[in-house]
């Protein structure tokens, strides 16, 4: 397991970055016959000279990970959603509390997705279309 956490603020230093997500891509490659990769991720991650952490870190797991191996992703209720990350991730989970009280649950509801997938052998499709306005994630729970 590979773990990082920070508090919003700013681009990511692109030389941590690369050792974190290096760090988790030697895992990878050491480990044979993966089910599926389940991510933990914020979203809206901006790494200096990368751009979306979000969107390259799927990419490339793609290079190393067998095609048929879903990566399924958790993000933060307000994630900026990339092309990058739709082309390469199979499925988003989405937090729906701000404050954040709901990971474990959000947890849950990937684990559930990754299992139906995997166990139903599920070719999953996803599509999106580009909302122009989006209701403020305190007001979640009054919609």
């Amino acid at each position: 397991m590979v773990f990082a956490k920070a508090l919003p603020f700013g681009e990511v230093e692109k030389s941590f970055y690369l050792k974190i997500k290096n760090e988790l891509l030697e895992k990878i490659k050491n480990i044979e016959n993966w089910a599926a990769v389940v991510l933990a991720l914020h979203g809206s991650m901006r790494v200096n000279g990368i751009g979306g952490g979000e969107g390259d870190l799927p990419q490339e797991l793609r290079t190393i990970l067998p095609k048929d191996v879903p990566i399924i992703c958790s993000l933060d209720m307000h994630a900026t959603i990339t092309d990058l990350m739709m082309k390469n991730a199979d499925a988003f989970v989405g937090l729906k509390t701000a404050p954040h009280i709901n990971t474990v649950e959000t947890g849950e509801r990937v684990a559930w997705l990754t299992k139906c997938a995997l166990e139903n052998d599920l070719k999953k499709e996803m599509d999106y279309q580009r909302a122009p306005m989006f209701i403020p994630g305190d007001q979640f729970e009054k919609v």
